[in-house]
């Protein structure tokens, strides 16, 4: 999945961790169980405001993700040509932790600046501004890691009055201005603009296609075969085992095997499902032994084995299939 879908969840648990605060009642998998990713969030932050009354803690929880918690747009964020296409990435992919509206952001321009807004923010009944914070802070911290981290040039705007502007300043690290009419960062056009170090990078075609790629298969939908593949595209094609990525999705294992059975695929079929479809999308891009490191195989002609084993074909014939226009040959993965 694109944006991961436990990128917040885990910086906003390990945040009550640090306060000491027990979760395991709210964040445990019978409380979570049979929701989706926008519930989930929604579900612990409201935990997460009660517990905490910090006013702040989007805030200080947007800042604490990393850009690589991102997954596959994480990559794609940092190979960005222009911060400008950085922020239309963050906007292209919102329906990951925002399903509704459908365009709840958007990148606007106007005297010398370019906006980053978010027009139509989630409001939660703990508080209206938990996740307006939360898209700020995470916001400018995917930019601190393509420019200069002080963010020199960049403002935040927002819709409410501040009742401690020093504070709510500190915690963001920009110039903030409160009272506007819509929420947002900003930053100069000639930076926004600007040409990027990761342009050069051989892989950034690859990510934002195995990005686009991952946002096309999540949509409201449910079952487990789709959400472990959320889990799996995650991790970009290192190893995963059933226990780790059932107490991801607040399952048991025996729990996710079940249901997986159910839906008449199994945990090892979703695996090779995962690297079959990175595998697939990095090779438009780069070199059979680049893939080959990047999914971790020691050396290409293993990784063309596990493809071969995976599709039924090889690397080669995968891509002179893509220059006839063909399907080419594939085994079925079921699910």
């Amino acid at each position: 999945m694109i944006i991961r879908r436990m990128a917040f969840e885990r910086a906003l648990l390990a945040h009550l961790d640090e306060l000491g605060i027990e979760h395991r009642g709210a964040s445990g998998r019978q409380a979570l169980h049979g929701l989706d990713r926008h519930e989930r969030l929604k579900r612990l932050a409201s935990f997460a405001i009660r517990a905490t009354g910090d006013p702040l803690l989007g805030l200080k929880v947007g800042r604490r993700v990393p850009l690589a918690s991102y997954g596959a747009l994480g990559h794609a964020i940092l190979s960005a040509p222009t911060l400008r296409h950085a922020m239309w990435l963050i906007v292209r992919h919102m329906g990951i932790v925002q399903a509704v509206p459908g365009q709840p952001a958007r990148v606007t321009n106007g005297k010398g600046r370019v906006y980053l807004e978010y027009s139509h923010p989630i409001i939660l009944p703990e508080s209206a501004t938990f996740l307006i914070d939360l898209f700020l802070a995470s916001s400018l911290q995917q930019m601190r890691y393509l420019v200069d981290p002080g963010l020199s040039g960049f403002e935040v705007e927002v819709r409410r009055c501040l009742p401690d502007m020093v504070a709510y300043q500190a915690a963001l690290g920009v110039p903030v201005r409160d009272g506007a009419t819509v929420d947002r960062l900003s930053a100069p056009a000639a930076l926004v603009n600007m040409r990027l170090p990761g342009a050069f990078v051989a892989q950034s075609e690859a990510h934002l296609r195995l990005a686009e790629n991952a946002l096309t298969g999540i949509d409201a939908g449910s079952g487990t075969a789709r959400a472990v593949q959320g889990v799996l595209l995650d991790l970009n094609g290192e190893a995963a085992h059933a226990p780790s990525v059932a107490r991801a999705l607040g399952l048991s294992e025996r729990t996710l095997r079940r249901h997986l059975r159910a839906e008449g695929t199994s945990f090892e079929d979703q695996c090779a499902k995962a690297r079959l479809d990175l595998a697939r999308s990095y090779l438009r891009s780069l070199p059979v032994r680049d893939v080959a490191d990047m999914l971790g195989y020691h050396d290409a002609s293993t990784f063309r084995r596990a493809f071969r084993r995976w599709s039924g074909s090889t690397p080669a014939e995968f891509l002179t299939s893509l220059e006839d226009g063909r399907p080419g040959r594939a085994k079925r993965l079921r699910g």
